[in-house]
């Protein structure tokens, strides 16, 4: 009788013992998921606040995503080209000469380093303003992924990045309480004047080989002609002049890409005769960037190739872009 008292009474000890323990996991269980609730809307509404303050007018913004948020500066559906990509795209295109030759006006909505995922956000804001009748995207952004590990880690921190602006823009208070503005406005260029050679010699050489551009980047790039096709915008992929960062087998992998997504690809790499390209002057660091001269060079050929290519209005002389004009005669003074 008193074993089944103690066992009675010991089964209903643990059962209070299990009851208070499940309901201390519970507790835990409630304080984590209220962490991770108020973190986010924290990050939320911090995120609200940085993009008020440097995104919203492009001329807050300054550093890495100067250009990107420095089109909302630019007059309403006034640009016919967008170029897009990392580094390699401000050094080789010169938007105010190519309206000075063409009439075509072009913006550079480049970052260094820029990831693939930054190119899709980079033509997501233009379009916010702007209705270009083309992108140039510069090819560079297509090999920056090391590997599938890489590639959904990248993928997953712009992700982070789209959703809490936070994380990219951290830096917005500073260009706020400290006065800084925006570059000067070259449409997104920037003027390089000094020099130091190339030495490498031919880079070019053909190949039967291709090297593969990455399925994490080539999913983004799906996203990016999708986008492209909603707003009746052509695609083209360029390549610019850059020893340190082509070869023939990128050629053959961007080609063989290209011609898959019957997308327009030309590559100034196989071109740089024509360009009259000299690797002993026209490069900033030693083949890696081209320099103001190789970049007119460059320029120069775009600007006949957009022509010949593509029904693109010559906008010299219109009354409704008059400060295209002005820009231009202190682009003047800036190369002189």
């Amino acid at each position: 009788m008193n074993q089944n008292l103690e066992g009675n009474l010991h089964n209903e000890k643990k059962r209070g013992e299990n009851i208070r323990a499940g309901k201390s996991r519970w507790h835990q269980g409630f304080r984590v998921v209220c962490f991770f609730l108020g973190l986010v809307l924290l990050l939320h509404g911090a995120s609200i606040v940085v993009y008020a303050m440097e995104c919203k007018n492009g001329k807050n913004c300054v550093g890495r995503n100067s250009k990107v948020f420095g089109i909302r500066n630019e007059k309403e559906n006034s640009i016919d080209v967008l170029v897009v990509g990392d580094s390699e795209t401000y050094t080789s295109i010169s938007p105010m000469q190519l309206y000075d030759e063409t009439g075509i006006t072009s913006y550079i909505s480049g970052q260094y380093g820029q990831k693939i995922g930054e190119t899709k956000e980079a033509i997501r804001i233009a379009l916010e303003t702007q209705k270009p009748k083309l992108i140039l995207l510069e090819t560079n952004v297509l090999y920056r992924s090391k590997g599938s590990a890489d590639g959904i880690l990248s993928s997953s921190l712009e992700g982070l990045q789209s959703r809490f602006p936070i994380f990219q823009y951290h830096n917005a208070w500073k260009n706020v309480l400290t006065g800084k503005k925006s570059l000067e406005n070259l449409k997104g260029f920037e003027i390089r004047k000094w020099c130091k050679a190339y030495t490498g010699g031919e880079y070019m050489e053909e190949t039967s080989l291709h090297r593969e551009i990455p399925k994490s980047i080539q999913k983004q790039m799906d996203e990016i002609i999708s986008l492209c096709k909603e707003n009746n915008v052509t695609l083209v992929l360029y390549s610019a002049p850059s020893p340190k960062n082509y070869d023939g087998e990128k050629h053959n992998g961007i080609e063989c890409y290209a011609n898959e997504k019957n997308l327009a690809y030309v590559d100034l790499n196989l071109k740089t005769s024509e360009l009259e390209i000299d690797w002993a002057k026209d490069t900033a660091d030693h083949g890696d960037h081209l320099n103001l001269s190789g970049a007119q060079k460059t320029t120069r050929f775009l600007g006949t190739y957009l022509k010949d290519q593509f029904d693109l209005e010559d906008h010299r002389g219109d009354e409704n872009l008059k400060e295209w004009d002005i820009s231009l005669e202190e682009y003047h003074k800036k190369i002189a």
